[in-house]
């Protein structure tokens, strides 16, 4: 019985708490009502400094793995990012839009990272390219509002844009430019999991089993939790 009552903490970004993680909290709820939940939204600099005062159970988040070195992280799903522009704008009529194209129009994105570099950024330079960054965000609803308004096209995650919400912009691909990325799931190396812990990984990520997760929880580094999912088939989330 004890086991089914307590509480979880998880720190994610805000795309995680608004797009993805509602359906698992809802279902992790109605099988586990004596768990309380805490959900804490940040950048990747905030939730490492929660990571650092001990203050989550659990870490969600897309990069910034050299801000977690004492997590054991695991794979969930894969996401790409895709370009959104109002229905008027003259890349609506174009299904895969090149660097350049992108290069020749304002662009609102997320907030680059204080501690790392921009992936978005070397793509462009790679191509010989400089986009021009009109505005960026940690929220994808903000990058959403103001594509609206016309300040610039959007360059953000698929999993944050709702058909039915977000019906009247157009959404373009970018997967033949920009790679994707894999979301993951860490925890402190040595923490103690609960049963109902077991459970909310699964929840969030089916492929991470409760065998799968103990086989590394004592891992000595992130290196040996590779090379355990190095076989594993990541599913793309949509």
């Amino acid at each position: 019985r004890k086991d089914q009552e307590g509480s979880l903490s998880i720190a994610t970004t805000h795309t995680q708490a608004r797009y993805v993680l509602p359906p698992v909290l809802k279902r992790f709820r109605q099988q586990f009502p004596g768990v309380r939940l805490h959900l804490h939204q940040g950048t990747s600099e905030q939730i490492a400094e929660m990571v650092a005062r001990d203050r989550v159970d659990f870490v969600i988040a897309t990069g910034g793995a050299n801000l977690f070195p004492d997590l054991v992280r695991l794979p969930c799903y894969r996401w790409r990012r895709v370009v959104v522009v109002p229905a008027d704008h003259p890349l609506a009529a174009v299904q895969a839009p090149s660097i350049a194209q992108l290069a020749a129009h304002p662009i609102i994105t997320y907030s680059f990272s204080f501690t790392g570099p921009s992936s978005l950024l070397d793509v462009f330079a790679r191509a010989g390219e400089t986009p021009n960054v009109a505005l960026t965000a940690w929220d994808s609803d903000v990058i959403k509002e103001y594509v609206r308004a016309g300040v610039g096209i959007g360059i953000l995650a698929d999993v944050a844009v709702d058909p039915q919400q977000d019906a009247d912009l157009r959404v373009r691909s970018a997967a033949h430019i920009l790679e994707p990325h894999t979301t993951w799931l860490g925890f402190r190396r040595g923490s103690l999991l609960r049963s109902f812990s077991y459970e909310f990984i699964a929840m969030v990520a089916p492929h991470l089993t409760k065998r799968r997760v103990q086989a590394v929880e004592d891992s000595d580094g992130q290196d040996a939790v590779d090379e355990e999912f190095a076989d594993v088939d990541i599913p793309f989330r949509r």
